[in-house]
């Protein structure tokens, strides 16, 4: 039967390029339902402490600008200027601006401004302050007990740098928490926030779900979004209430918050928390998008390439995964790789693809990511052949359990190709993959135990099994082995003619092992 197999270990790798170069494209995602769930705490932690950073100076930046429109206005012919303040001035058709407590932002106004910085009666001007004075102002303002003052001030400290001030996350949460207090809604959820994940206190998951449910019926769709997954997940003693969970959800979506639209639309793509609908899943899912999360931008981008929801545009799928690759979401990365070795959606550029590959791989750990350039490394696909540092990729991703990491890694070791020879943990390994759903490894599993003369004691009802598996994947080496199993009744109960019938398949594809086994006479 050996000759039957044909072709030894190099001619088994023939079909593996087809495998290898989609891995991860459309999968890394669509696989972590679980991780969804979570992802939003994850984000909440260290990235909201710099987007919190950000939009204080954007803020303060904002404030500035419209300070100076006020300082042209009132230094136009007919204005009254005293010193760097004027006051009294009054325009009845737009509300003028009095920003005695610094600068707004989290929580209100649209581009009025928040009420904190609108009054309708008077005009202050302030003279060009630095990063110090203003923060100095902020604090003194704060101690005066201004809300909008306080939850600047505890923005102020709880990302520091701004005006020469340190970070201090109890002198933060204490600001958070006097303006929560007094009602502001984007200081609650900070105050929420802290206590979820211990700023300045010991973490107390059950108070920081009160304090995130006064920001989410306050209006804050951040903390709709905390919130509502309180509720879907039963947290910190709560009940657990889909209804409510989805609909504090959906207030977050409405809201434009961007991860529960990243979200909703994975979800719905998937048909989870929603009934599955991709058109709907890829609406929100650009819309999420086109504010940068890096999680929307690998969907949508896996949906372009599928034609999933909507047209299939494979130029649009590699913009969506480069630009999240910009991110540093490696399914991205990966998926990035794979279409510029391709040359799918653009120009071929190796180059780059390696490097995406290789920052995937190794500075994220991405299991994926480790298995397509371990993969490329052993074929010499795209990059020089390594098989010693392929091997490396490979066991990094199958410690980590990815399927088809199992299935050729734990080849490499059942033959001792490229690595010293362990038959009895690959053969272990290549049952965890094929189990686990990875083709690959199907494939390689049934060829071991169907060889008589293999390195481990031939299975046939198992390598029969297997081979069934591999050749309703479209593996040719499968079928070749099915066919011959249920030709000559090796492991199945005997069937000439569905016999001839893969090894026809396998011969057309251009198997040449499988035509030397067709016998006409088998057709009828």
């Amino acid at each position: 039967m050996r000759r039957a197999l044909g072709t030894g270990w190099h001619a088994r790798l023939l079909q593996l390029g087809a495998l290898c170069v989609v891995c991860s494209l459309l999968a890394p995602l669509a696989a972590q339902a679980q991780s969804r769930l979570g992802y939003y705490r994850r984000d909440a932690d260290e990235a909201n402490r710099q987007r919190m950073a950000t939009q204080f100076r954007n803020d303060a930046a904002r404030t500035e600008r419209r300070l100076n429109e006020l300082r042209q206005r009132n230094s136009a012919p007919g204005s009254t200027s005293t010193g760097g303040s004027t006051s009294g001035s009054t325009r009845p058709d737009r509300a003028a601006v009095s920003p005695l407590s610094g600068f707004s932002g989290g929580g209100g106004g649209g581009e009025g401004g928040p009420a904190a910085i609108e009054s309708s009666v008077t005009t202050t001007v302030r003279v060009r302050e630095t990063e110090a004075e203003t923060a100095a102002r902020i604090l003194a303002e704060a101690l005066a007990g201004q809300a909008e003052a306080m939850w600047n001030a505890g923005r102020l400290l709880y990302t520091g740098g701004y005006g020469g001030v340190a970070r201090n996350d109890a002198q933060a949460l204490a600001w958070f928490r006097k303006a929560a207090e007094a009602g502001h809604a984007g200081a609650a959820t900070a105050v929420g926030e802290a206590l979820l994940f211990g700023h300045g206190v010991p973490a107390q998951p059950a108070e920081a779900l009160r304090w995130l449910r006064k920001g989410a019926e306050g209006g804050e769709p951040r903390a709709q979004l905390q919130w509502g997954m309180a509720l879907l997940k039963g947290e910190g003693g709560i009940a657990t209430d889909a209804a409510a969970g989805r609909r504090w959800l959906d207030a977050a979506v409405q809201g434009g918050e961007r991860h529960a639209q990243w979200l909703a639309g994975s979800e719905r793509r998937q048909g989870g928390l929603w009934p599955k609908d991709p058109a709907e899943a890829r609406r929100l899912l650009a819309l999420a998008a086109a504010q940068q999360q890096a999680q929307a931008l690998a969907e949508l981008g896996e949906m372009h390439a599928a034609g999933e929801g909507g047209p299939r545009d494979l130029a649009e799928a590699r913009r969506l995964f480069t630009a999240a690759a910009g991110l540093d979401e490696p399914g991205a990365m990966t998926n990035a790789a794979l279409m510029a070795y391709r040359g799918e959606g653009g120009p071929a550029d190796p180059a780059q693809a390696t490097a995406w590959l290789r920052a995937a791989a190794g500075r994220l750990n991405h299991a994926d990511a480790q298995y397509a350039l371990g993969a490329r490394l052993f074929e010499g696909a795209g990059l020089p052949q390594d098989k010693a540092e392929a091997a490396t990729w490979l066991a990094r991703a199958a410690a980590q359990q990815q399927r088809d990491a199992l299935g050729l890694y734990g080849a490499l070791l059942t033959w001792g190709e490229g690595v010293p020879q362990d038959a009895a943990r690959g053969v272990a390994m290549l049952r965890a993959g094929a189990q686990a759903g990875a083709v690959l490894a199907a494939e390689y599993l049934g060829d071991v135990l169907f060889n008589e003369r293999g390195p481990v004691p031939q299975d046939l009802p198992e390598a029969a099994r297997w081979n069934r598996t591999a050749a309703e994947a479209g593996r040719w080496g499968g079928m070749l082995r099915y066919g011959l199993a249920l030709k000559h009744g090796l492991g199945v109960p005997q069937n000439r003619r569905e016999g001839y019938r893969w090894l026809r398949e396998a011969a057309d594809r251009g198997m040449a092992a499988a035509r030397e086994h067709l016998d006409p006479a088998d057709a009828r």
